[in-house]
């Protein structure tokens, strides 16, 4: 697995972890019984970890190529960055081959 995806299912699986836990503490204490003690200093610790876990959110989103236009992008700055001489023919086929490999 390359450091590219594991990196995205890393993302994945933490963003899905903390919404699972997020979620099933709204249940719970909408029943009397959350899993997260809400005292003082709790809503204190909870506040900055919201805002460090948003900090970390926007991160990954800027910084991984999320969207199929973004990784297309991602592709074109790369050639770019090799010192391919890109011309527009070339990247209108390229947009049409990486769109056949993304449909099913």
């Amino acid at each position: 697995m390359s450091y590219k995806k594991l990196k995205t299912y890393a993302a994945k699986l933490s963003s899905g972890l903390i919404l699972c836990i997020s979620t099933l503490n709204s249940i719970l204490a909408a029943f009397g019984q959350p899993i997260i003690q809400a005292n003082e200093d709790t809503l204190n610790y909870s506040i900055l970890l919201i805002l460090t876990l948003l900090s970390v959110a926007y991160r990954i989103w800027k910084n991984c190529n999320v969207t199929p236009a973004s990784k297309m992008a991602q592709l074109y700055l790369d050639a770019l960055k090799q010192g391919n001489m890109i011309k527009l023919s070339h990247v209108h086929a390229f947009v049409l081959q990486q769109l056949k490999k993304d449909v099913p």
